[in-house]
């Protein structure tokens, strides 16, 4: 089957997660986005833990308060409906999950309402919301003082990754509301990613040059960078994960973008969309058939890109291959990693590689 038609039997939404605390003023029913010009935002450092498609993930803030007195505010932590029409009764869902805030060290109380927009009236919940209210933004409110000096915030909470066309995990995070404290910066800025072993991580470098990327573990940040349509308005890195995390770090640093990142595929390090001439047309469409297709066996390819699809797999465990072909082959991709101590024998596959390997020998068996 063709990979393009499969990937449009699905319906791939993208679902933009609002967070990064900002403040706002209540009138009435009404409230309203506003800009502290008091309260600064001196540190946040944000962890994302991302496993089968869920993102556990951790903020922290420091703010200063430079006045004698207490400054009070309501806060306000905002995230989408989720509407999906498999769920049961097709009721709008809170993309994010196990929301807990804790300030100087005290969990607080926080109260979650609905609205339509940013000025539009609150709403409580109800179980017999009309589907046409069904859309909007979910406002976890709670109110702060904050003394002077300083005061720390951190959030926990969990969410599920959004997919689009060619790409299977996507995670984002609004981080320009960043800009509304005093000063319209963020004075130190931390982010950390940990996408699971033996990755390849995309993300926007909204960061400027300033900014200094590390990986924790092992792997490297690559030179080669996504160009496509989709990706017309993101400067996109690729990012090879052998183990640990992505740290990235600046200062001073007022976002004009929000964050932007996610894995084209676990499976493959490779697709049809970012690889054009590089692999035959049937050997793209093959990275499908092998992972999804029941009918894998019926798949045309050649024997040549047969071999290359199985060794492909051992390319992206950074095995050092004795066949030059091979190595000059996958050599030309910034992901491959060669490593010389690394023997067959001490890959460990990953369940769904087993089983994309295992189909991949029965084609080989059938076609001798």
């Amino acid at each position: 089957m063709n990979l393009l038609f499969k990937f449009l039997l699905f319906i791939f939404s993208l679902y933009i997660l609002k967070a990064n605390d900002g403040t706002f003023l209540s009138n009435g029913s009404i409230i309203y986005p506003i800009n502290e010009i008091r309260v600064s935002l001196e540190k946040e450092i944000l962890s994302f833990k991302c496993k089968d498609g869920i993102a556990s993930v951790n903020v922290y803030f420091e703010f200063n308060n430079p006045e004698s007195k207490p400054v009070k505010s309501i806060v306000g932590f905002v995230s989408p409906f989720y509407n999906n029409d498999l769920l049961e009764y097709n009721n709008p869902q809170n993309l994010i999950r196990k929301f807990v805030v804790n300030f100087n060290d005290k969990i607080l109380p926080h109260s979650k309402k609905w609205t339509k927009c940013d000025t539009c009236q609150l709403n409580d919940f109800s179980n017999e919301m009309k589907e046409e209210e069904m859309s909007g933004q979910i406002v976890h409110l709670f109110d702060i003082e904050f003394k002077p000096g300083t005061n720390k915030i951190s959030h926990s909470f969990e969410f599920s990754a959004s997919s689009y066309v060619f790409l299977q995990e996507i995670y984002t995070y609004i981080l320009q509301t960043g800009k509304k404290w005093a000063g319209g910066k963020i004075k130190d800025f931390t982010l950390e990613i940990d996408i699971g072993e033996n990755q390849l991580l995309f993300i926007d470098d909204i960061f400027g040059k300033k900014a200094d990327w590390k990986i924790i573990g092992s792997g490297k940040i690559c030179n080669e960078k996504l160009k496509d349509d989709i990706f017309e308005d993101y400067n996109i890195k690729l990012v090879r994960l052998n183990s640990g995390s992505l740290m990235i770090h600046t200062s001073d640093f007022a976002p004009k973008k929000d964050i932007y990142f996610g894995l084209i595929d676990r499976t493959w390090f490779v697709s049809r969309l970012f690889n054009k001439g590089k692999f035959s047309e049937d050997f793209l469409i093959a990275l499908s058939d092998i992972q999804y297709d029941d009918y894998y066996k019926e798949i045309q390819i050649s024997d040549k890109d047969l071999q290359l699809l199985r060794n492909l797999i051992y390319a992206q465990y950074n095995y050092d291959f004795k066949n030059k072909e091979y190595k000059n082959f996958f050599s030309q991709f910034d992901w491959y990693m060669p490593d010389p101590n690394l023997k067959m024998d001490d890959i460990n596959l990953s369940e769904n590689h087993k089983k994309c390997l295992n189909r991949i020998l029965e084609l080989e068996k059938l076609k001798k």
